[in-house]
């Protein structure tokens, strides 16, 4: 089986440098943090699950984790993308005035783009080609799974 390549570069800024360079893929990015916590703690999870609202009296833990590799396949075939979005389209527009401002404006985004025709063009710009793909790695924005876990040790 050959390596699995993985996006590492995290950025808390990354919304902010699509709007600036909207020829960026998004997928080049890491939203950070994300969580993972004892479902006993959570009285409410924040917009996009990056953080808790905790139940009332406890007080969690928090650490950042150097053992473990969490993997999200954002992009694999443009089916599954369109369906995933159809999903989410269906979501939005059930859960409509409920929803905090923003929230998932990376997926309004491509819904977008679903409504106009242009999701296509937004996987196809997503999937790096040999040259992006071996810049990336040479940034060490992508590293292969191995290498991100030998780091663990």
């Amino acid at each position: 089986m050959g390596a699995v390549h993985l996006i590492m570069k995290g950025s808390d800024q990354f919304r902010q440098r699509l709007a600036e360079d909207p020829e960026l893929p998004g997928i080049q990015f890491v939203p950070l943090p994300k969580l993972a916590v004892c479902p006993a703690m959570v009285a409410n999870i924040q917009d996009g699950m990056h953080d808790i609202v905790r139940v009332e009296g406890q007080d969690p833990k928090r650490a950042t984790a150097n053992n473990l590799l969490l993997v999200h396949v954002a992009l694999s075939r443009f089916s599954r993308f369109k369906h995933k979005m159809q999903n989410i389209w269906e979501a939005f527009d059930h859960h409509e005035g409920k929803l905090a401002s923003g929230f998932g404006w990376h997926w309004r985004q491509w819904i977008e783009l679903e409504k106009s025709g242009q999701l296509q063009n937004e996987f196809e710009r997503s999937i790096f080609n040999t040259n992006t793909s071996e810049e990336l790695r040479r940034q060490g924005i992508v590293r292969t799974a191995k290498q991100m876990l030998a780091g663990f040790n």
